[in-house]
């Protein structure tokens, strides 16, 4: 009944979305590996949805058509998934388009690989198809007076600001080490700032209106909220930022994260009804988690980038 109730409401969170767009969808993948139960779940969410048996029929269609979003599985029958995304990334034309990796498993290091080489999210084809509906919905978000000034556009390194609190989830987050390592400050501080990122902290949940000017007056590219903190509502933090975002026009990227624990169906998919677009336990190891980080924030630049372009 509860997963009966959540795609009904994911159906008309979907076709809200689609209200702007045409909601095509890309689905690549050999015979083999093509999985059904993820067609029936996006054609009843209301995608319009095109299969491709590999890589170079979908890049041949590029020259006439362009999707919202690709859904890629991780064995093709021409090329490597990981080529498909570099190539993606090499043409202006299709550089913006969000792609979804379909994965057999969960390998840490191949998903950084896809990460760092383009593709948005990596989903485990194991995982409750209602799920990806979920996360095609946050890649899909759009803010229509998201509109970036062209005019004095200057290079700044990319925002994140982190709202947790001493003692909770993200203040204690160990880097998927079983031991706290020795340091005057918060591994995610750390690791934030040695991968160049310009951070801001909100420790104070009665500074949440802060965000977008604790860093040199400009809203961050990305969000990590501490979902388990004792002091604030991290879904309701999560929903506030959301209408911030889209009463201020911008497009800022939102990370939870929680307790391995309450990685479950229900709390990831209230984080992502919430605003989230993307859940991470905490027991999540520095590489990947900063490999997700880029992905969000590369996301957010590459719409700041349309934006632009769209203006002229």
């Amino acid at each position: 009944l509860w997963r009966l109730i959540c795609l009904k409401k994911t159906t008309f969170k979907v076709k809200q979305v689609m209200n702007s767009r045409s909601g095509t969808l890309w689905f690549v993948s050999s015979g083999q590996t093509r999985k059904k139960p993820f067609q029936d779940a996006l054609i009843k969410s209301g995608m319009n949805l095109h299969l491709f048996e590999d890589g170079r029929s979908a890049f041949a269609r590029f020259g006439s058509d362009m999707p919202d979003l690709l859904l890629v599985s991780e064995q093709l029958d021409d090329m490597n998934v990981v080529e498909f995304c570099q190539r993606l990334r090499l043409t202006a034309g299709t550089r913006s388009v969000p792609v979804i990796v379909l994965t057999s498993g969960e390998d840490t290091q191949f998903e950084r690989d896809l990460l760092n080489n383009g593709a948005d999210v990596c989903f485990c084809q194991n995982t409750d198809p209602l799920l990806l509906v979920f996360r095609i919905c946050t890649l899909l978000r759009r803010y229509e007076d998201d509109m970036p000034a062209s005019e004095g556009v200057r290079f700044r390194p990319p925002a994140v600001t982190v709202i947790t609190t001493p003692g909770s989830v993200a203040w204690s987050w160990r880097g998927g080490k079983a031991e706290s390592q020795d340091s005057t400050s918060p591994l995610i501080f750390e690791s934030l700032t040695s991968h160049g990122y310009l951070l801001s902290l909100i420790d104070d949940p009665a500074r949440f209106d802060d965000i977008g000017t604790s860093v040199s007056q400009q809203h961050p590219d990305c969000v990590i909220i501490d979902m388990d903190s004792p002091q604030f509502d991290g879904l309701e933090m999560a929903r506030n930022l959301l209408f911030a975002r889209e009463i201020n026009g911008q497009c800022t990227r939102v990370l939870g994260m929680v307790t391995p624990d309450r990685m479950t169906i229900e709390n990831v998919v209230a984080a992502f009804s919430a605003g989230v677009d993307d859940l991470v336990g905490a027991d999540i190891e520095t590489d990947l988690l900063m490999a997700r980080i880029g992905s969000l924030v590369r996301r957010k630049i590459l719409q700041d980038e349309m934006r632009r372009e769209e203006a002229h």
